[in-house]
């Protein structure tokens, strides 16, 4: 029940020509016969309708300029009270080195910038700072702490924990700015 058929004319087909038909006058200019009488003419632009002209529904009036400013403004308003909380919910109390570069790189992770296997503890934290420049100082102050207490077993203790749990606390909020970048794609070979 098939019939072989080639779409493309396999190479075969010819030009044809067409026979002229007979002339047809063209119409002359006058008013569209298309639209009804009582509808109003969609391609004539609002100024040059003259003034009380009801205009047409869909058309953009000033309220609704306004309506979307004041939305973007309470819009704005909401994510900056989220950001609040979320400083303000902070790490609470002790805070370890450890405890602190595992929230730092799964926050990152989040946003597509996972730490490589082969990247060491700096490596990552200044991949992370060329990202986001502004989060360098708490970055360095989490990856040295970090490298101290996993490598050399230093104890930290007092001002230097106080400087990691606000390093942390200022990276949960610093680290949102990686959600406006797009991670690059690695080429696999």
């Amino acid at each position: 029940g098939w019939i072989p058929f080639d779409p493309t004319g396999g190479g075969v087909g010819r030009p044809s020509v067409i026979p002229a038909g007979p002339p047809v006058p063209s119409a002359a200019p006058g008013a569209s016969s298309s639209l009804p009488p009582d509808q109003p003419d969609p391609t004539r632009r609002l100024a040059d309708l003259p003034a009380g002209t009801p205009q047409t529904p869909g058309a953009s009036a000033p309220g609704d300029r306004t309506i979307l400013i004041v939305l973007t403004v309470i819009l704005a308003l909401i994510v900056l009270a989220v950001a609040g909380l979320a400083w303000a919910r902070g790490p609470r109390g002790e805070v370890s080195p450890e405890a602190a570069w595992q929230t730092l790189s799964k926050t990152a992770s989040r946003f597509g910038f996972a730490p490589r296997p082969t990247q060491t503890v700096y490596e990552y934290a200044a991949a992370l700072g060329e990202l986001v420049p502004v989060a360098e100082d708490d970055l360095r102050t989490v990856a040295d702490a970090k490298v101290e207490t996993a490598y050399a077993r230093v104890r930290l203790g007092g001002a230097r924990l106080d400087a990691v749990r606000d390093a942390t606390r200022h990276l949960r909020i610093s680290l949102l700015r990686l959600a406006f970048r797009r991670p690059k794609r690695r080429r696999r070979r």
